[in-house]
């Protein structure tokens, strides 16, 4: 229906009589952060509870006002679940042997960066104090900032050189290849990658 993924912009959507509790989220994810080790009361548990059946009711109440699918849409759901089943094949040893050639590269990388200017390839503030120092006020190592800076007639031609460095050291597509690697099963296919209508044109996401 297009409607927002979220339960609680869900309900506010279509004007539910009953909201998320949102205060209980908040406790939710402090309970739920490994980082929080800490000694949590029996009043807490409780509250916890309370939180958990708010989101049921509203669930609930989202259930009676939303239409069921179409015959249509109901196969495609169906097909969606199908296809999260059975999974993508992986091919992995290519993407191990991908994952060490990306290795190698970051160090290559990294020691050039060394060379050039005395850090890694992925100190971020020394790069950019580094770049100050010779002139060029590289604000960000943001994608779009240096595809800028690459672009502009007055960096110097030493900063160029290190932003190229870091642009490649930066890349964001082998940091797929690990994921894909963390989220295959046993039989090299990896599952659960589609999410059906994951954004209100309906498409997959």
């Amino acid at each position: 229906l297009g409607l927002p993924g979220s339960l609680d912009n869900a309900a506010k959507a279509v004007n539910l009589p009953i909201e998320k509790d949102g205060e209980g989220q908040k406790l939710m994810l402090k309970m739920s952060n490994a980082a929080n080790d800490n000694n949590w009361t029996d009043e807490d548990y409780e509250r916890l509870g309370q939180y958990c059946a708010r989101d049921v009711e509203v669930q609930r109440e989202l259930a009676k006002v939303l239409p069921p699918l179409s015959a249509h849409e109901q196969a495609l759901w169906v097909l969606d679940q199908k296809i999260n089943n059975r999974g993508i094949h992986l091919d992995i040893p290519t993407i191990e042997a991908a994952l060490v050639i990306a290795e190698s590269e970051k160090k290559n990388l990294s020691s050039k960066m060394q060379k050039l200017i005395g850090c890694s390839a992925s100190q971020v503030e020394k790069i950019k104090e580094w770049c100050r120092s010779q002139g060029y006020n590289l604000t960000s190592l943001a994608k779009a900032d240096m595809a800028a800076a690459l672009e502009d007639e007055d960096c110097p031609e030493q900063v160029l050189e290190v932003v190229r460095i870091r642009q490649e050291f930066a890349k964001s597509s082998t940091a797929k290849l690990q994921t894909m690697l963390n989220g295959a099963d046993d039989d090299h296919r990896i599952r659960g990658t589609h999410q059906f209508c994951g954004a209100h044109t309906r498409r997959w996401a």
